[in-house]
């Protein structure tokens, strides 16, 4: 299913959640979607819906904590289409486990999901979009990090050192990339309700799936080189999503707003009035921050130039 004028955008964890969500926006777009997770029967069914409402995308079933599987799924959408303009690696994901019950091997398996289940992809894929880059088409590398990454959580510390060390890879490789034509970008989304989590331990400030989706797609969609490219340099974007409120500003200095110094278990909502929803960092980095108030939850959005 060759799609040549088409931008080819590959989501990993696409059988659910954000994964599939982020898949039909894109597809939407007019993106060939390359969907990848393990469950093959969800994939085809959500490629099929794609397909109904006029979109491609294609099922590419795939364990990404196996290198060679992922090594071989990599070739075979360079080998029917040519090219892979965007990788949104979103697979990952881990448990609560309180300090007593936490192993070694736990930790490894965290690592694996979602530090390794990231390298894997890049490392298959980064050969062909230094090739473009060269060719002048780019690519764009968009990691999804978490606020655990950010400061560690009660009973969250195999999931939290993984998300971490992702987003410090993620960052690393912006400042390696960057200068070669390839824009990495690196989300970090609070907590998302979906349907897998509805039913699990109430979050505090959690955002619901779509809203979450729409925020990150156009954050992703903010960091458009080479083929991606749609809007002129230096253009202005601004968002309005259901109620919440977005300010943009030019920001100097560091990328992240201010961070809390006092999270408890339960999180009590009055100590948390700065976590960091999404964070993108330089070059387009977009973070916004879920403010508490009086009168409840606000969004507000900055961009850094």
């Amino acid at each position: 299913m060759a799609a040549p004028d088409r931008a080819v955008t590959l989501v990993t964890g696409a059988s659910s959640g954000i994964g599939a969500a982020l898949a039909r926006r894109f597809a939407g777009r007019g993106d060939c979607v390359i969907l990848v997770a393990r469950r093959r029967v969800l994939l085809e069914q959500l490629a099929a819906e794609i397909a109904t409402a006029g979109g491609l995308a294609e099922a590419q079933p795939c364990d990404v904590t196996d290198g060679d599987a992922v090594r071989a799924c990599v070739e075979r959408v360079l080998r029917d289409h040519g090219h892979i303009d965007r990788l949104i690696l979103n697979a990952g994901g881990g448990g609560r486990t309180p300090p007593e019950q936490l192993t070694a091997a736990e930790m490894r398996a965290a690592f694996d999901l979602n530090v390794l289940g990231v390298a894997h992809f890049v490392e298959a894929a980064l050969p062909a979009l230094l090739r473009q880059a060269r060719d002048g088409t780019g690519g764009h590398i968009v990691t999804i990090g978490s606020i655990a990454g950010f400061r560690g959580l009660p009973h969250a510390a195999s999931y939290g050192a993984a998300k971490a060390a992702l987003m410090n890879y993620s960052e690393s490789l912006r400042l390696d990339l960057a200068p070669r034509g390839i824009a990495v970008t690196l989300a970090a989304p609070g907590f998302i309700v979906s349907r897998d989590t509805r039913k699990k331990r109430s979050k505090p400030m959690a955002m619901a799936l779509d809203p979450a989706a729409d925020l990150l797609t156009a954050a992703i969609l903010a960091r458009q080189i080479g083929r991606l490219a749609h809007r002129p340099p230096g253009a202005a974007y601004r968002w309005r999503q259901h109620e919440a409120a977005f300010v943009e500003e030019n920001h100097v200095g560091s990328t992240l707003p201010r961070r809390v110094d006092n999270l408890g278990d339960p999180f009590p909502s009055p100590v948390i009035d700065g976590i960091v929803s999404c964070s993108l960092t330089e070059l387009g980095v977009i973070a916004y921050v879920k403010q508490t108030t009086a009168t409840g939850g606000a969004l507000f959005l900055y961009k850094h130039r």
